[in-house]
């Protein structure tokens, strides 16, 4: 999956395909969210509180930690 680079004090970058959500984090881990729409992505990509958005993602999508 092709991740855009982000600039957060915790995130390098995120990628969507078909409904999988990445995020790759500073530290090395990287989260994959299932069941996640284009639009709720690009609401993530566009927020101006990146950590308050991957608290919504955690919250209400099944994920894993890679």
């Amino acid at each position: 999956m092709k991740r855009k680079l982000v600039s957060t004090s915790r995130i390098i970058s995120v990628g969507w395909l078909d409904g999988i959500l990445e995020i790759e984090m500073k530290d090395g881990s990287l989260y994959r969210f299932f069941d996640v729409s284009y639009r709720e992505y690009q609401t993530f990509i566009n927020s101006k509180s990146p950590r308050y958005a991957l608290t919504f993602l955690e919250n209400d999508f099944l994920y894993e930690k890679i």
